[in-house]
């Protein structure tokens, strides 16, 4: 597993105590708005009003006005109307919601979602010709339809209008449609970019029925799952719409969601974006990939009775998902073994296979991205020509990345970290080679380095019930709004617990007679790197479990390893900027290691060559051996002083500074 650099902000707690008190929320609370660039007590009240400020203006987003006049005539009417949508969450939630909203207007509706395998994603000729011999006299796409220019050429020769309305960034041409609704559009104001398929196609339907609050009522829930789905950002108007959603996911969901909530767990608890994330979008997603989406339409459009059996069938697409995606990924991961990967090297993972399972390679895609901190692109056979699944990381946009690419490309669509495409076989090499160069050069420019950021770092001693709880406070989480992630340095690991035949971890976690429990998920014991006894290094997210009635804070890791001090801490200590505790704890050298380093200096040796002490503490042993008068260092050299007496390390300013912040 690739290491991955770990960016910890600096510390202060003069600014963070000022936050807490001015806005009236807790210390811990204050540390991830400043983190977050929120620094006064106006931008965090801007913060939370965001969750009740009124919805955006649907007739904001161009040719809003006219897919509504071409709607309200077709209402009038009782004209056939069909919708295509796409085949994951966000594309079925879509298409439910504005089919749902006509038939409630007596209007004729017909529906179709794209086959994943046989007709690939957007919309299709013979789709669009089919729905015209069946009757439609306007067709109207959600959450796809940006570059469907000759599927609208065919509807116009038809005589079908056709109304696109869909998320995904535009090209330089929009299809010659009667309306183009897309928040990507240049002339499309800002403020409506994060909004998904699903939030188009409710604007849509808000514009139609005049009552954006009533839409918002009926149709939150659903519209909350598409977006989370999704990974929109969940700022602005996004977040009074999820928090809308999980209320009403909790309280009064739609009967699909409540059979599929009750089958996963997620009644037993309020709703989280993480009920959604985890729970539910993986399943509704689950049968776009394995057969067909129209089984996720019919979980929403289930009443009481039938509810149930169609939450069954996605929670047992789901498990077959999971089973295909564990043999790609093993695969994958021996390909990778055998080629000798090396992301600092190769700069992107590029892997085909022919008899990959087209539907579930972005998901491999999306973890072989996470653990290898690079772009990782599947591919695998499509007739004569290879279709792929690209996920990336923060810092290489896919979009722009495979727009550069383009002369290697067939055809391709997508977002920043999300993408599909099709090759030709031939121009695999010639695409694996100029990726390869691509990635590479941005790090080259510093506009890529993979590194996980935390927002703050804290001690053992803060997580309390009530602070974490203050912390909820910040929610939704998700895109946009990430969960807290912090940083825990130099603690003790009492106890290493292999859970679910070794596939996780239970870790218990002292310092200073505090105790926690930290669980990593799909980490055995083993991978973790860490044993009873060692001092390590966490970042994690908080979560309260409550067993029996009794709350506690437990820690979600994201990754570990052994204790070691940062030179940024040291740089930090050498300018006089603070640094916390734990950071001067871990710098703070013992008699023990002074002693060792003497021992190599008066040797003759290097003392880089000492084992177990990191360059940082080195760094500081040298400067208070200087301080002390023990040493000369030039530019290459080091130097002993000839003294007589021994010197008191412990006097010197460095060890006195580092003394006071750790409070040893």
């Amino acid at each position: 597993m690739r290491e991955i650099a770990w960016k910890i902000p600096p510390f202060d707690a003069a600014c963070d105590a000022a936050l807490s008190e001015s806005a009236g929320i807790g210390l811990l609370t204050a540390r991830i708005f400043r983190a977050r660039g929120l620094k006064n007590p106006e931008a965090v009240a801007a913060f939370f009003a965001s969750g009740s400020s009124p919805l955006l203006d649907p007739f904001g987003l161009p040719d809003m006005d006219k897919a509504v006049r071409r709607l309200r005539m077709a209402v009038e009417d009782k004209e056939c109307v069909a919708v295509i949508g796409d085949y994951d969450a966000d594309g079925v939630t879509a298409l439910h919601i504005l089919t749902d909203y006509l038939e409630s207007c007596g209007i004729p509706t017909l529906y179709h979602i794209p086959d994943r395998a046989s007709e690939g994603y957007g919309v299709s000729e013979l789709a669009v010709r089919r729905l015209a011999r069946e009757g439609a006299s306007l067709i109207v796409t959600v959450d796809t339809g940006i570059t469907a220019f000759e599927p609208a050429k065919i509807a116009s020769e038809l005589g079908v209008d056709m109304i696109v309305t869909d998320h995904h960034a535009c090209l330089s041409e929009l299809p010659d449609a009667l309306a183009v609704v897309d928040p990507w559009r240049d002339d499309c104001p800002a403020e409506y970019r994060g909004l998904a398929g699903v939030g188009v196609a409710f604007k849509l339907v808000c514009a139609l029925h005049g009552d954006a609050g009533e839409m918002l009522s009926r149709y939150a829930d659903i519209l909350c799952v598409g977006t989370v789905a999704d990974v929109m950002p969940l700022t602005g108007e996004n977040r009074r719409i999820v928090i809308e959603g999980l209320r009403k996911m909790t309280e009064n969901p739609n009967p699909g969601l409540a059979a599929l909530l009750d089958l996963t767990g997620g009644r037993s608890e309020e709703c989280t974006t993480q009920t959604v994330a985890f729970r539910l979008a993986p399943r509704i997603n689950a049968p776009g990939r394995m057969t067909t989406a129209l089984d996720a339409l019919s979980l929403f459009r289930a009443d009481k009775k039938t509810a149930l059996g169609a939450a069954e069938e996605l929670c047992r697409q789901n498990i077959a998902r999971q089973t295909v995606e564990q043999g790609i990924r093993r695969e994958a991961e021996e390909m990778l073994a055998a080629e000798g990967f090396d992301p600092d090297r190769d700069g992107a993972i590029f892997l085909t296979k022919s008899d990959w399972h087209t539907g579930v390679l972005g998901i491999v895609c999306a973890r072989l991205a996470e653990k290898y901190g690079c772009p990782a692109i599947l591919a695998t056979s499509d007739g004569d020509k290879l279709k792929a699944s690209a996920r990336s990381v923060r810092g290489v946009h896919l979009h722009q990345t495979l727009s550069a690419l383009s002369e290697h490309i067939v055809q391709f669509g997508g977002h920043e970290l999300a993408a599909g495409l099709t090759l030709r076989r031939e121009d695999c090499d010639g695409f694996r080679s100029a990726l390869r160069d691509y990635v590479l050069n941005l790090r080259k420019e510093g506009e890529f380095e993979p590194c996980v950021t935390a927002d703050c770092e804290v001690a053992l001693s803060e997580l309390s019930l009530a602070a974490v709880r203050d912390l909820s406070r910040l929610a939704p989480f998700g895109e946009g709004n990430a969960e807290p992630l912090f940083a825990l340095r130099n603690v003790e690991i009492t106890d290493v617990v292999p859970l679910k035949e070794g596939r996780h971890t239970r870790l218990t976690v002292s310092d200073g007679g505090q105790q926690l429990t930290a669980l990593f998920f799909g980490r055995s014991p083993e991978e973790t790197g860490l044993s009873a006894g060692m001092r390590a290094d966490l970042l994690f997210h908080l979560q309260i479990s409550t067993y029996r009635g009794n709350s506690s804070v437990s820690l979600i890791l994201r990754e570990c390893r052994p204790a070691c001090g940062e030179l940024s801490d040291y740089a930090a200590l050498r300018e006089g900027t603070a640094i916390s505790p734990a950071a001067a704890a871990l710098l703070q050298p013992s008699r023990a290691e002074c002693a060792a380093v003497w021992r190599s200096l008066s040797d003759g040796e290097e003392p880089s060559a000492v084992s177990g002490i990191s360059a940082a503490k080195l760094a500081v042993i040298l400067d208070i051996f200087c301080e002390a008068g023990l040493i000369s260092r030039g530019e290459s050299e080091i130097s002993l002083i000839a003294r007589a007496g021994k010197a008191d390390l412990t006097r010197t300013p460095t060890m006195t500074a580092l003394t006071n912040l750790s409070g040893r």
